[in-house]
Formats: C-alpha cells, structure tokens, sequence
C-alpha cells in the first residue's frame, strides 16, 4: 500500500509537470494523463527488439560502473551500428535482465525481513528503471549523473554488506580482525571512487579546457567538437581585431566544425540541430 501510495503521487506530480501550455483555443492542459511516458525522444528509426536490448544493456553498465566507475567521460552517443544480430548487445541485456530479475526476486522473497535491504535495493533499482523507458533513450543514454539516486541505494547496501562481514567475524572472536576487514574494504571503495574524480575534475575546470578533452575522450560524438569550436570561437572575439592570432584562433574553430561534420551520422544518433550548429560555426568562423 505504502509503494503504491508513493507511485501514485510519483504520477500525479508528473502528470502535472508534463502538462502543456497554452493551446491554440487559449485553454490550457492542466494535467497529462499519459504523465510524460508517452513521450517520444528516441528518433532513429530503431526497431522495438533493438531499443529493449539497449535498455537492458544500460542497465547492466550503469550497475558496472557503480561497481568500477574508473572510465569516466561525458557524450557517450547511441551507437547505431550496432544492431539486435551484433554480440555486443546481446551480453549487457542479458546482464540487465538477469539483475532486475535477481533483484525483484531478492526483494520480494527476502527483504522484508530486513528493512534496509529493502531501501537499498529499492533506490538502486528505481533509478535505473527510466532507462527501460526505451522511446526516450535519447542521444547520450549513458551518463554518469544519472545513477546519483542508484548510487544512494548502491552505497547502503554496500556498507550493509561491509558491516555484516565485520560483525560475522566479531562473532567468532575475531573482532579485532573484523574491524580491520571492514577498514580495508571501506578504503578500496573509497579510493576506487576518488581514482576518476581525482583524474576527470581538472578537465572541468573550464569551458574550453573540458570541450577539447571531451574530443578526446568522445571523439565520435559531435557535441564535443561543437563545444570546443564555439568556446575558441569566443576566445578569437576576445582577441584584438585584425590581428594575426585573431586569425589564427578562428582558423582553429573552423577545423573544430569541420571535424564535427564528419560524424558520420549512420553510425551514431546525432541531432538535427547539431548538425545545423555545425554548419552555423563554420560560418561564424569564416
């Protein structure tokens, strides 16, 4: 009843948020009764069997990464060379499916009996379902910010898991070396996590320092090369006029539109908009 209660109110705010604005008659939609989920943000063709092994698929790398978040980078594009007849689909979805079933299973069968087990495999799993929402995968369906509701529930089952080791070893007389366990594990994860923060966090320091490491690190995505052409297009408006570094700046961010528009756009989704950003630049910088 509790869980059904929270859904419906779930439902309602969205429903609520969704709704549009003023329509043509002057009246306007007070409420969405599809709540958003009808929404389609996935334009790319895709077949049904496709879309549902991606969802799957993300799943299982979203879990992977709470795991081992050591590769961390931004623009991760749709990949759409991959189809549903490609092997390297059909492994991630299988991993997904098998996770939300052992989940559910674990949850419904087990977790009552313990209330924490319960919230943390609840928070885990309720923010990665949206990415089975298949028609608004959209074009960067993997993102690090979107597991930071998983990751509260990851976190509590972990030091759940990390603390009853400690205490089954107390048990047996060994509290001294059960602590130390516990103090081992909890550092590994700890600098497990600090490794990509303490390697990705300088590249964001600013615009164009992140939008040209975002080329190296996503350099089949067109967004990047879009972001650091038009932040050394700023930086060439900034220089004195008709001056020979000027030029040469603004000869820089043309290159980087260029490169943009070489995405090649049957191999990953790429926006309409992106690709009139990128048209727009090069004449910006000419």
């Amino acid at each position: 009843a509790g869980l059904f209660l929270v859904a419906g109110l779930i439902y309602v705010l969205r429903g609520f948020a969704f709704a549009e604005g003023p329509l043509p008659d002057g009246s306007s939609e007070g409420f969405a009764l599809a709540a958003g989920f009808d929404l389609q943000l996935t334009r790319a063709g895709l077949s049904p069997s496709h879309e549902t092994m991606l969802g799957l698929g993300l799943v299982a790398r979203y879990l992977g990464f709470l795991v081992y978040p050591v590769e961390s980078r931004p623009f991760r594009p749709l990949r759409l060379d991959h189809g549903p007849e490609d092997l390297s689909l059909w492994g991630p979805a299988a991993l997904g499916a098998l996770a939300l079933l052992g989940a559910a299973a674990i949850w419904l069968l087990f977790a009552r009996r313990r209330p924490w087990v319960q919230i943390g495999l609840g928070l885990l799993f309720v923010g990665l379902t949206p990415v089975l929402n298949t028609k608004s995968i959209g074009r960067f369906p993997f993102e690090e910010r979107f597991v930071y509701l998983s990751s509260a529930g990851f976190v509590l089952l972990l030091a759940l898991g990390i603390n009853r080791l400690a205490r089954g070893q107390a048990k047996r007389g060994r509290s001294s070396a059960g602590a130390g366990v516990a103090l081992i594990l909890s550092l590994a994860w700890l600098g497990l996590n600090l490794t990509p923060i303490a390697r990705v966090t300088p590249q964001w320091a600013e615009n164009e320092k992140f939008a040209r490491w975002s080329t190296e690190v996503s350099p089949e995505t067109m967004t990047p090369w879009l972001l650091a052409g038009l932040a050394t297009l700023e930086r060439a408006k900034s220089l004195p006029q008709r001056s020979a570094e000027r030029a040469e700046v603004a000869d820089d961010a043309f290159d980087l539109f260029e490169r943009s528009l070489e995405v090649n756009v049957n191999d990953v989704l790429v926006a309409a908009h992106e690709r009139e950003s990128g048209n727009v630049g090069l004449g910006n910088a000419l």
